[in-house]
């Protein structure tokens, strides 16, 4: 069976403790995307995800614009 997972970028964000209590009450896996400077804010907050068994992915150290060309 196959299953699906939910993305969420920007964390940990102020609310990210709201938004893991909210998947795990509604059983719905997720990728965590976490900024580095966020990391340095909240890391408790991606700690309690990897307990809970939410998967982190890397979202950079401050979400530049790597788009732009001078960068």
């Amino acid at each position: 069976m196959k299953k699906i997972y939910l993305t969420i970028d920007e964390f940990p964000s102020e609310d990210g403790l709201d938004k893991l209590n909210y998947l795990e009450e509604k059983d719905m896996p997720a990728i965590l995307f976490c900024r580095g400077d966020a990391l340095e804010k909240r890391l408790e907050y991606a700690v309690k995800a990897v307990k809970k068994g939410f998967i982190l992915g890397n979202h950079t150290y401050s979400h530049p614009n790597t788009g732009k060309a001078d960068i």
